[in-house]
């Protein structure tokens, strides 16, 4: 194909891959299971007891999202939540505001009784701005400069999560009386306001 790289079955970093996937699946297996076990064996590695903690929330879950005769109690949830709550690293600090606004909305939410697929994407919301920042602070073999444009993204990624908590909290509790939940309230309305004035300057 003119103006691309071909691979055949002789390269080098294709054979590399193919050793690689092979190994891999004569350890772990090709099933769920092995793959579970894949993700044990790279968890057994993390750096923040945190990870393990929450992990198991989010397995739990995923699990309760299924058909999977296994059943969530919200008392187990609530367990896990606290458990992974009560590892938070203190080297993230700086997200405390967001975790405990977290906490609230899930908290409240299962009050309010909503299902078990609206729990798992409020706690993978979480995640995956968490691990926003995990990569930045644990990633030693990144290059500085690709360090440097996830740092100046930042405050586009803290705007995006602020935006999505407080969302969440209108569509899965919005009769909550926590303090931190009506103050997420009070801003996305603050924000749909912003917004509302700034189209009408533009019309």
């Amino acid at each position: 194909m003119h103006g691309s790289a071909e691979f055949t079955n002789n390269d080098k970093v294709v054979q590399f891959f193919k050793e690689y996937i092979e190994e891999f699946l004569r350890e772990y297996g090709e099933n769920r299971e092995g793959v579970e076990s894949a993700i044990d064996d790279i968890y057994s590695d993390a750096p923040y007891q945190f990870q393990k903690d929450y992990r198991a929330l989010r397995e739990s879950l995923r699990i309760g999202k299924t058909d999977n005769p296994y059943s969530n109690s919200d008392e187990y949830i609530l367990s896990l939540l606290n458990t992974a709550m009560s590892s938070f690293p203190e080297d993230f600090s700086k997200l405390e505001d967001a975790r405990m606004d977290f906490e609230a909305v899930f908290k409240s939410s299962i009050e309010n009784m909503v299902s078990t697929n609206e729990l798992f994407d409020l706690a993978e919301e979480f995640w995956f701005y968490f691990c926003y920042y995990l990569r930045i602070k644990c990633n030693e073999n990144v290059d500085k400069e690709t360090i440097g444009m996830w740092e100046d993204m930042i405050p586009f990624e803290d705007s995006k999560y602020r935006s999505s908590i407080q969302n969440y909290a209108y569509e899965l509790c919005p009769d909550s009386d926590d303090s931190r939940v009506i103050a997420l309230l009070e801003q996305r309305e603050k924000r749909l306001e912003e917004i509302e004035k700034m189209l009408e300057q533009m019309e």
